[in-house]
């Protein structure tokens, strides 16, 4: 996340567009990604493998269920930790980001492999350092991916592709975006 900030922040001092814009869009990425992690955290309540090799033994942790975090009492003294394993926020950030740079800087080789060789780094350091499975990373990165993916489209689709900032194609979709221009930005409301 701090890196995204250093490079909007580069980017404006130096009046780069594309950076500040790509900064900005990454950071709607790493919201979006942490949105989606957040419900499916609540909806799963899986025991991360530090509270497994602790309470339950259980091999891959213990699927506790929906909102188990706020709904069940036990004697152990676990924390909240306990009930949020899967999906990966971190790793969800880490490709979310990745995904972002990756599509807006396409066009140099280089870029791609360096932000997806970090976000790899990313989910790794949580399988060593045992705060998640195999399996929390895999669809972390996934849901990191999917949304950077959707946010750079969605961008390319509203701002890009029409010079116009009502195209007529969209005139019965409803939809809430981010807008970047020059050094301004705000939200754009279709409806």
């Amino acid at each position: 996340m701090y890196s995204v900030i250093a490079s909007g922040l580069i980017s404006a001092a130096f009046k780069n567009e594309k950076g500040v814009q790509t900064s900005l869009l990454a950071t709607q990425a790493m919201i979006t990604s942490g949105i989606w992690v957040q419900i499916i955290k609540q909806l799963t309540g899986r025991e991360r493998p530090k509270a497994s090799y602790m309470f339950s033994q259980i091999e891959g942790g213990k699927w506790h269920g929906p909102f188990a975090k706020f709904l069940e009492k036990s004697a152990d003294d676990r924390s909240g930790f306990s009930y949020d394993a899967f999906p990966s926020g971190h790793t969800a950030t880490a490709f979310s980001i990745a995904t972002v740079f990756a599509t807006q800087y396409s066009d140099t080789k280089a870029v791609p492999v360096i932000f997806y060789s970090a976000a790899t780094l990313v989910g790794i350091s949580r399988l060593t350092e045992h705060e998640h499975w195999a399996s929390d990373v895999f669809v972390g990165a996934i849901f990191g991916y999917l949304s950077g993916k959707q946010v750079v489209r969605n961008f390319k689709r509203t701002h890009q592709n029409s010079p116009n900032l009502f195209p007529s194609g969209l005139k019965d979709k409803r939809e809430i975006t981010f807008v970047q221009h020059g050094n301004q930005v705000g939200v754009s409301i279709l409806w």
